[in-house]
C-alpha cells in the first residue's frame, strides 16, 4: 500500500513539473581549487532558458564550439568533453551529445557526471528504458547526488515506462 501511495504521489509530482528542467553535469573549480561535478543550472541559465532571446539556439551551439576546441587541444581532458556535450543538449544537438557522452564512457568508465548526463540526454531523447538505466547507473556510482534524492527521478521514469516499473520496481 505504501509504495502505491508513494507512486501516486510520484505521478501527481510528474503532472505537475511537466516542464521542469533536466539534470545536467559540468566540471567546475571550488575556491579551494578543487575541480568537480557542478550542477550547471544557474539562476541565470534557468532565465535564459525560459528567455529565447537571452540565449537563442545559436549562442548555445557557439559556446559548444569554445567547449570542442578546448577538449580538441586537450583530447585526454574528460571534463571538458563532458561539458562539450552539455553545451550540446542546450543547443538540441542531442545525438551529438550522446556520441560524445558515450565515448567518455568508453574512454574512462565509472564517472558519475557521465552516467547522470546519459540518463538526461537519453530522456530528453525519449528512450526512457535507456534513461532509466543510467539514472540507475548514475545512483549506484554517487547515491547522495542530489542528497540522495535522484530515486525520485527513477520513479518518474518508470512512471513514463510500465514495463520497466515491474521489472525493477
Amino acid at each position: 500500500m505504501r509504495s502505491r501511495t508513494t507512486l501516486i504521489l510520484v505521478l501527481v509530482f510528474v503532472v505537475l513539473v511537466q516542464s521542469a528542467a533536466a539534470c545536467l553535469w559540468t566540471y567546475g573549480t571550488n575556491l579551494d581549487g578543487r575541480v568537480g561535478e557542478v550542477e550547471s543550472e544557474k539562476p541565470r541559465e534557468i532565465v535564459a532558458r525560459f528567455n529565447p532571446e537571452k540565449r537563442p539556439r545559436d549562442s548555445w551551439l557557439a559556446k559548444a564550439d569554445e567547449f570542442k576546441k578546448r577538449a580538441d587541444d586537450e583530447p585526454e581532458d574528460h571534463k571538458l568533453r563532458n561539458d562539450y556535450a552539455v553545451m550540446l543538449v542546450r543547443a538540441g544537438e542531442l545525438d551529438e551529445a550522446l556520441a560524445v557522452l558515450n565515448e567518455i564512457e568508453a574512454v574512462k568508465p565509472g564517472l558519475y557526471a557521465t552516467a547522470a548526463n546519459l540518463g538526461t540526454v537519453y530522456e530528453l531523447s525519449g528512450d526512457v528504458e535507456k534513461a532509466l538505466h543510467w539514472i540507475q547507473e548514475g545512483i549506484a556510482r554517487n547515491p547522495k547526488s542530489h542528497f540522495g534524492s535522484e530515486w525520485i527521478h527513477v520513479r518518474i521514469l518508470q512512471a513514463k515506462h510500465p514495463q520497466e516499473l515491474r521489472k525493477s520496481g
